[in-house]
């Protein structure tokens, strides 16, 4: 029997993930807070990486650094997997589409 249910799933969203311990025994400081949009939270992500890749670029050329450059190549690596990942259009993602 076919299932007629009308109800839509559950948007994605955030769970809490602690960051930047604090003390010897570890303690947390910051968290991300559960139950954020994950496409709000992916877009303020890609905002934030935007930002340190450009700082980053920057001191790279300034310095003519190559531990720099290669922060910058994992910035980019990283800023790509966040920008793909588009949750508006999942259809697209599942068929490598844009």
């Amino acid at each position: 029997m076919p299932n007629t249910s009308t109800s839509a799933a559950a948007p994605a969203v955030t769970r809490s993930i602690p960051f930047h311990t604090c003390s010897s025994d570890k303690t947390p400081l910051f968290a991300v807070l559960p139950g954020v949009p994950l496409e709000d939270a992916l877009e303020r992500a890609s905002c934030a990486l935007a930002a340190i890749l450009r700082i980053v670029q920057q001191a790279a050329a300034d310095h003519d650094d190559e531990i720099l450059f290669g922060a910058v190549f994992q910035l980019e690596a990283v800023k790509a997997i966040v920008d793909s990942a588009d949750l508006a259009t999942p259809t697209g993602n599942l068929e490598g589409g844009e």
